[in-house]
Order: structure tokens, then sequence, then C-alpha cells
């Protein structure tokens, strides 16, 4: 029997499973609104970073279309009677949620190798690859609309609920009539149905060393960052392809395309976040030139004049595309690598309370961290939340209700390297220490133990 997914008060989202990948022996990752990946350097956190990315995204998709003749033969019976017009819903079942991830499982299974070398760009060994999705699922109904527009067209609408999460998906279904391109509906069906379930469907990924990439995007602008990257990639003068890997390549092209004259990035929530990341973190302003390919440029607090990227701090330019997330309309999950780089250990706990205000936001957050101050951070808010006294105390600390974090909406795990492979182990909170990290605890004792020994040595000589 397999492990169940958590009960709903963990605001999981869903669960993913793999083995022999790459450095990663084994790992079970049930992504929450906070999920912090920790451990030792070269352990495999960013290759599963990328690896969940992919599944958010483009790659993953495109199995669906590209497996239209192996899923139509499981779900075409679902939609038959709509598409003839005998009925007009039909309500997705507790069997047909099985049928569904049964149904991505077998196809992940056929083509993990395609797709994990689509998503890095290069051939990484892969065992297992498995997705799992945690009820409590939403109400979907398929609707089928009959609208009249120079005769009959037939839509295929798509609706969720509760209220809080419904929306609707609608597909136009007149070019499908026939009997091979009603298999491409079924497959745009699954898809549409598997966003839903994954709820974090238009991810953006901020990768290491975004200082490089900010300072160098404007050389690749376009396609050419496809074009010179992807799989078709240049060949350099050693004769190997210039390879990135997909999100990489995505983050690239959202900083040659970004644009701040877009509604969406008026929404309450981001652009008060993006005000805290800009007066806690930046200390100043960030200014973006409407210009085809646009300039990044940062205006310090009391300053006239706006300062290029190329002469600005590492404190800007690692943590500027943060911002630019913030004001971009359309993202619904933010994966961060070492969001604390460059940063002065105050402006870790300014990090970290920008990733809570986030994930508290709807808006889940999946970061990888070297940093013990952020993990403190994490723990201190949700033992906060659980204090009988937490107004004053935040009122003292001037915290806000966006600041707390319960238990249940955060989920860490510990990447252990070792010659037999990495292990990652979810580390369990605990009411009095929060989440206790070895690999944290470990190093901060060694520097400890070697700082007495050196003392005692010095004062016994």
């Amino acid at each position: 029997m397999r492990e169940k997914c958590q009960s709903p008060s963990s605001q999981s989202f869903f669960k993913i499973h793999v083995e022999d990948f790459g450095k990663i022996a084994k790992a079970d990752i049930e992504l929450s609104p906070l999920t912090l990946f920790i451990g030792d350097n070269n352990s495999g956190k960013s290759y599963l970073l990328t690896l969940i990315y992919g599944l958010l995204s483009k790659p993953f998709f495109d199995l669906f279309r590209q497996n239209k003749d192996f899923i139509s033969k499981r779900f075409i019976p679902m939609i038959e009677d709509g598409l003839s017009g005998k009925t007009e819903r039909y309500r997705f079942s507790p069997d047909d949620f099985g049928l569904l991830e049964r149904t991505v499982n077998d196809i992940l299974e056929r083509d993990k190798k395609i797709f994990i070398e689509r998503i890095f760009n290069k051939k990484i060994p892969i065992g297992k690859l498995a997705v799992e999705f945690c009820p409590p699922f939403p109400e979907i109904d398929l609707c089928f609309d009959a609208v009249a527009n120079d005769g009959e067209m037939s839509y295929l609408r798509l609706e969720t609920r509760p209220k809080k999460c419904c929306y609707s998906r609608l597909i136009n279904t007149s070019r499908f009539m026939d009997g091979i391109d009603r298999k491409s509906l079924v497959a745009l069906m699954v898809s549409a149905i598997i966003r839903t379930l994954l709820a974090m469907d238009r991810p953006a990924y901020l990768p290491a060393s975004r200082t490089g990439f900010l300072l160098a995007f404007k050389s690749l602008v376009g396609g050419s960052i496809e074009k010179a990257f992807g799989i078709a990639g240049a060949v350099n003068a050693a004769g190997n392809a210039d390879k990135l890997t997909v999100p990489v390549i995505d983050f690239l092209k959202m900083l040659a395309a970004f644009s701040t004259d877009e509604e969406s990035r008026h929404i309450d929530y981001r652009a008060r976040t993006a005000e805290f990341v800009e007066n806690k973190i930046l200390d100043g302003k960030i200014i973006v030139t409407k210009t085809p390919v646009p300039d990044y440029m940062y205006l310090p607090l009391g300053f006239s004049e706006s300062l290029p990227m190329f002469v600005s701090s590492g404190v800007v330019t690692e943590t500027l595309p943060l911002w630019l997330v913030l004001n971009k309309p359309g993202i619904n999950c933010l994966m961060i690598e070492e969001p604390e780089t460059g940063l002065h250990p105050a402006l870790q706990k300014e990090i970290a309370r920008a990733l809570a205000k986030i994930a508290n936001l709807h808006f889940p957050v999946i970061a990888s961290t070297h940093s013990d101050i952020i993990l403190q951070h994490v723990n201190n808010m949700t033992r906060l939340k659980k204090r009988p006294d937490r107004e004053q105390v935040m009122s003292k600390l001037e915290y806000g209700e966006d600041d707390r974090l319960g238990s249940e909406r955060v989920a860490v795990y510990q990447f252990d390297a070792s010659d037999g492979g990495t292990t990652v182990t979810k580390i369990e909170y605990d009411e009095e220490r929060g989440f206790a990290a070895p690999t944290f605890i470990d190093a901060l004792g060694g520097i400890l133990d070697e700082t007495m020994d050196i003392e005692s040595e010095e004062f016994s000589g």
C-alpha cells in the first residue's frame, strides 16, 4: 500500500517520487506552500529543483500532446456523450482522478528519459519518476456548450470548485470533430485538469549566479537564447555544445521580455511584498526602461540619479529577479536557488521574511538554501504563530499577519551526500525546536569545537 499524502491541513499540493536520479538515490518530496531544500553542496538540490520545474511547465505538458493516442483510449469515453450532444456536463469522480494519476505515471515511465533530457539539455540517468496527487480533490466538471457563431460550434469548458479556486478553461472543439483530432482534444482536456491539480503550473525559476545572468542577458536576447543554449545549441571552440537547462533559459527570456506596463503588477499582495523587498533589502527602487529589451536600473534611497546594474552591489543584482517575479503577471509559483547569496546576515532574515510573505499569500515557494538564518527565521515564525500572546509580540517586533507561518504550511528536506548517493530526508517539526537541521547543527558545532580547541591551546601554552 502506498503512503498517503498528508491531511488537508498540511496544505500540500502534490508529491514527487524519484529514485536513482543523478546523485540522488531516493527522494519523496511533498510540496507545501513553503518547501525548503537544505544540505550538502553538490548533493542534487538544484537537480531536483530543475526536475520539479519541468513537471510544472511546458516540457511536462508537451508529453500529453505527444501521447494523445495513448490518452484518448482511456479518456475519450468520458466526453463522447458530451460531444455528441447527449449530455451537457460530466463530473470527475474519485475513480477518474485515480485513472488520471495512473495515466500520468504511465507516460512518465515510458518517456522519462526523453523528458529529463529536454529539461536539462543532456542525458541524466533516472530509475523512477512518479507523481501523486493529494486529496481532497476539487470538484471538476466538464461542460459541453453549444455556441452559435456562423454555424454551430462546440466548446468544452472545464469548471473547478470550491469557489475560492473556481475558474474556467475554454477549449474550442470545432476543429476536433473527426476521430483523429478528437484525440488532441482529449490531450488538451487532460493537460488542463493536471494544471488544476498541480495548482502551480506557471512557475518562475531564479537560478544561482543571478548576477552573472542579469549582466549578460542582453547579449542573449529573444529567440537567440534558445538557439544558442537549447538542445541544438551552438558548438564552442572545444567542440562541445553550449547548453543551459530549461528553467535557466526561461529565466533569461523573462529578463529579456519583462515589462512593468501590465495591470497584474498592481495586485495588492504582490505590490506590498515588492515594496517590502525594495524597502527592507534593496534600500532603493528598481527602474525598468520601456525599450524592446529592457534595461534595469537601481535608484538608491535618497539619490536622484539611478545606477546601471554593472555598478550596483551584489545585493541588488541578486535580489532584483525576486522583485521582477512579484511584478510579473501570471506567475503562481516561485522557485529560487540560494536566496541568501550576497546578503549580510541581517538581510538574510529579511529575505526569509519575504519568502514567508509570498508563501502565505497562496503563491507557493520552493527554495534551496545554505542559510541557517533563513531556517531559524522560519522556526521563529512557526513558534510565533503558536504563542497565546502573539499579538503583543508581533506588535513589538513589527511583524504583520503575513509574517506568521503555520508549521503545517512548511516542509523541510535535508540532502546528505555520500559515496552511495544522496539521501533525502524530511525533517519533522518539533514543537520545542522547530525544524532542527543536522546539516547546520553539525557544521556550527564543529566550528565551535575547533574554536574551543584553538583557545584552549592558546591559554594552556
